[in-house]
């Protein structure tokens, strides 16, 4: 016994050693895992008095059982069984046990139930409640720890993990649905009828009925015995939370609809709760749930029921929507979402039956409304520049909350709109002297209110003059005139077009209140707004044009120290493209000129940077060169992205100018990734901008690109695809002496992917699947757009098997790529077909193409029932058939290709036959499933 207690000691930390802690570990594995250890454990069970060691032997016990009980004698199993009622006796005289051990021997009791209950142990629950006769209290503590642990371990479904686990869960409970269950009811009863001084373990009895109501007889529960102690208890602050909570499962205890209304009419609950005084905020939400699924469950029985019935059954829905309201207010966040559904369902209930206009109904909606107002307020300590976690949490309750308002609007949106009015009416009376608070819950109100309005033409010019006239984006808060910002551009349609009131909104916007305020995330956000109100106003904005460029100047340089003090790259990207948007809209004739005047500054400054560089080995080599560098390709493409679809006739030297910079800046700094990640960036964008005009241009950068992609640098080589990949779906046979030059190197570059296992779930394997992938399409591009020929050039042609070999390798086996990937291939291989009909790609079909058909079908983890294996096996015949028609002997081919796999010579003509003469591939598929499936019986 001493060796067991002292590697407990030094196992448990109750005596720290860490030198001995290694050895301890590996003699009470060693314990554990000895078919003599649990013996040993329970003849030292009752001698020690040491709490850990007791944990120890049990969980000796509990191994024996849970892993080698089926193979012990009688002798061992009834040696187990009555050590375990003997220590729960010993429990009865050692009430001072601590939780950890009574908690152990609770879940040793239920490993051994789930073993013997239903075959042998039959009287299980006569002899835990036997040990319970004298009224022990330690006794029931730990027959309500076995009543839960039995939910935890084999009831509940969040512990199943296979079909036998729900069967045996079923089982359990149909068994101790023929007696058990009935007496552990009345011993429920017995134990709420207990003193104050016994509440720990009412709430062990509770917490059990609360899990068992599920699927026991309501009747054992719905009693003139069992409600009032509930009701009672919801008066009692120690136990009311958990009687809340047994309620809560009564009402939503699985029946139909009429029996469901009469049970819900019998409990009364909804009068229950309004004498029960509320006195902290768990048990407030508790309540809220309650009343809630009491509402939800009354309405969801209207429609099923009839005359008296539904009259009653609308009655308890409203009494508990008005009992609900109080709840829906409350100060606690938790308290008021715990009653949404009930608040969202009677306004689903409105709308669907169109009580919109009955009086009752019409003081409801109020009274919710008002509500939201109210709650839809920021906390008066909220931190709006870094929240916390609770605060965090506010944001995503006040989201739910703003779809509740919103479904208020869908039903009656002019009330809402008026109500929105008199708010922002009264909130902005005095910008300098109203709360943030009040302002913005005003504007959050108006912002989420126009989602639903179908008719904002109506109301919201006036709302928005309203917050512009009055100046609102002048408030002193940060919250407040982003607030402004972000409701001005997401209805930035319906800003009144008069000239001095676009004016007034721009300045707004471009002053000390927008983009000059002197927050950063203000500004930040600010610049953000701003490209969003000039894309909206591109009708209208032509005239102030040159006054926006010159008030914008200021923050357009890219400095070169790389401070990012006043606004950020990303910040004047979102400049440099509004004003690319805005410049693209103004009257032919005077774009160069303003173009020059964004942009003109940063190109002269970048071109005198690049110039001292490219004479300076050590700037070339300082990294913030190469960050530099990186933002002013980033700026010239956010411009170019303004253009997009535009007419780039005026500004085309500007936009070539830059190309050149970009040039300048590959040869400096070829390795870059960042410089090389926004070359890519904005050749993309010269692209969508300039069209065929550029096509000549970029050739040069293409292959720049390609030449210093270093290897294994997937990341870049990803990028580099999408670039080809846009070139050829923008300008498809256009580009094919682009794509002549880049496809052999591109193939070389790839090939190493092709070498690699990825089959492996890590970053690397997933990385080369991306990479094979966007290959594919690559090549699907090539075949689909008049560029094939390209790839059997006089400088491509080299490269064609390579090209071939990396099609057929996902498509001869079935890990690594996704069924997807194969179906691209097969389709890839369709297309080669089709080209190829030469003698040496004949060859290569018969040789290697043919062994595809069943490469991947043929495997036993290939399920043929699903419905991407049964697209493959379409792709796969598809295949064949088009090989068929490569020229006469290929049938000839099929044919003993197919005999050479055992297949019956009456089999293979009758597929060679149905593969050539059958109408839809589709059918001839189905046909392959079938003889697939035979195959696989034969062991073919």
């Amino acid at each position: 016994m001493e060796g067991i207690e002292r590697a407990v000691a030094i196992a448990y930390d109750i005596t720290p050693s860490p030198s001995e802690r290694p050895a301890a570990d590996a003699y009470c594995n060693q314990i554990l895992e000895s078919d003599e250890g649990f013996r040993r454990c329970l003849s030292i069970l009752f001698e020690s008095s040491e709490p850990a060691v007791h944990h120890f032997c049990l969980k000796a016990v509990e191994h024996a059982v849970a892993y080698r009980y089926l193979k012990l004698s009688g002798e061992d199993k009834a040696l187990i069984h009555d050590g375990l009622m003997q220590y729960f006796a010993f429990i009865a005289e050692h009430h001072d046990l601590p939780l950890y051990v009574r908690e152990k021997f609770s879940q040793v009791v239920v490993a051994l139930f789930r073993m013997e209950y239903l075959d042998s142990w039959g009287t299980f629950f006569d002899e835990i409640r036997g040990q319970c006769e004298s009224g022990n209290l330690s006794c029931l503590d730990i027959y309500q720890r076995i009543l839960l642990a039995i939910d935890d371990y084999i009831i509940s479904s969040e512990c199943f993990r296979n079909p036998s686990d729900a069967k045996l869960a079923n089982d359990v409970k149909d068994a101790m649905r023929e007696g058990a269950i009935e007496k552990i009811a009345l011993d429920w009863i017995s134990i709420l009828r207990l003193g104050s001084e016994c509440s720990e373990l009412k709430e062990l009895a509770l917490a059990n009925l609360d899990k068992y109501i599920a699927w026991m007889d309501i009747g054992l529960v719905v009693n003139d015995q069992m409600l009032p102690l509930l009701f009672a208890g919801l008066s009692d602050k120690d136990i009311q939370r958990f009687c809340c909570g047994c309620l809560i499962e009564i009402v939503l205890k699985g029946m139909e609809p009429p029996d469901k209304l009469a049970l819900l009419l019998s409990l009364n609950i909804e009068n229950e709760i309004v004498r029960v005084h509320v006195n902290n905020a768990k048990f407030a939400t508790k309540l809220s749930k309650l009343i809630n699924f009491i509402g939800v469950e009354a309405l969801g029985t209207i429609s099923y029921v009839e005359g008296d019935m539904q009259k009653q059954a609308i009655d308890l829905s409203m009494k508990s929507l008005e009992i609900a309201l109080p709840f829906l207010g409350h100060r606690v966040d938790k308290v008021s979402s715990s009653c949404f559904e009930l608040i969202n369902s009677f306004v689903e209930y409105v709308r669907k039956h169109d009580l919109g206009q009955d009086e009752d109904t019409i003081a409801r909606i109020g009274k919710v409304l008002e509500i939201c107002h109210t709650k839809l307020a920021y906390p008066e300590d909220f931190n709006h520049e870094e929240p916390d976690e609770d605060e965090e949490a506010f944001i995503r309750y006040r989201n739910s909350l703003g779809q509740l308002f919103r479904s208020l609007v869908r039903l009656q949106p002019e009330r809402v709109i008026q109500y929105i009015y008199n708010a922002l009416d009264q909130a902005t009376q005095n910008i300098s002297a109203v709360s943030l608070i009040e302002l913005e819950v005003a504007l959050r109100m108006m912002f989420l209110a126009g989602q639903d309005i179908a008719d904002k033409e109506t109301y919201y010019p006036a709302l928005i003059s309203m917050i512009v006239e009055r100046k609102v984006i002048e408030h002193e808060s940060v919250a407040v005139p982003l607030a402004f910002m972000d409701v001005v551009v997401r209805y930035v349609r319906y800003i009144p077009r008069d000239e001095a009131f676009l004016s007034e909104v721009l300045q707004m916007f471009l002053g000390k209140h927008g983009l000059r305020h002197s927050q950063r995330k203000v500004r930040s956000r600010s610049c953000y707004f701003f490209y969003r109100l000039i894309k909206g106003l591109l009708d209208c904005i032509a005239s102030f044009s040159q006054p926006i460029i010159e008030n914008l100047k200021p923050l357009l340089l890219v400095e070169t120290n790389l401070t990012e003090d006043v606004i950020t790259i990303d910040d004047q990207c979102s400049l440099f493209e509004a004003l690319g948007s805005m410049i693209a809209t103004v009257r032919p004739g005077s774009r160069a000129t303003l173009v020059e005047h964004s942009l003109g500054t940063v190109m002269c400054q970048a071109r005198a940077v690049f110039a001292e560089a490219s004479e300076n080995v050590d700037q070339l080599q300082d990294p913030r060169f190469g960050v530099y560098v990186s933002r002013i390709l980033k700026v010239f493409a956010s411009f170019a992205q303004g253009f997009e679809k535009k007419d780039t006739s005026e500004v085309k030297g500007v936009f070539e100018e830059s190309m050149a910079l970009c040039a300048d800046a590959l040869k400096m700094l070829p390795v870059d990734q960042n410089v090389r990640a926004q070359s890519v960036f904005l050749l993309h964008r010269m692209i969508q901008s300039l069209g065929a005009d550029i096509l000549e241009t970029i050739t040069p950068f293409v292959e720049h690109l390609l030449t210093y992609l270093e290897d294994g640098d997937g990341k870049c080589l990803l990028e580099f695809f999408q670039l080809i990949t846009q070139i050829m779906a923008s300008f498809e046979e256009k580009a094919a002496p682009l794509i002549d030059s880049v496809f052999s190197p591109l193939v070389a570059k790839v090939a190493p992917y092709f070498m690699r296992d990825i089959t492996m779930r890590s970053e690397e394997g997933l990385e080369c699947d991306r990479i094979q992938r966007q290959f594919f399409i690559f090549l699907k591009y090539l075949f689909s757009g008049n560029l094939v020929s390209v790839m059997t050039s006089e400088r491509n042609v080299g490269s064609v098997k390579d090209v071939i070999s990396a099609v057929m390798e996902p498509c001869s086996r079935l890990d690594g790529t996704t069924m997807g990937t194969k179906s691209i291939c097969f389709k890839l291989l369709r297309k080669m077909c089709q080209h190829w009909n030469n003698e040496e790609f004949c060859q290569i079909v018969v040789d290697r193409g043919f062994e595809l058909i069943f490469a991947v079908p043929m495997h036993p983890d290939f399920v043929l029932s699903d419905a991407e294996s049964q697209n493959l096996l379409i792709d796969i015949t598809s295949f064949q058939r088009d090989a068929l028609q490569m020229n006469e002997a290929m049938p000839e081919h099929l044919a003993k290709f197919l005999s050479s796999k055992g297949i019956d010579e009456q089999i293979v003509s009758e597929y060679i036959t149905r593969l050539m003469e059958t109408r839809r591939v589709r059918d001839f598929a189905v046909w392959l499933k079938e003889l697939l499936e035979h195959m696989r019986g034969q062991g073919s």
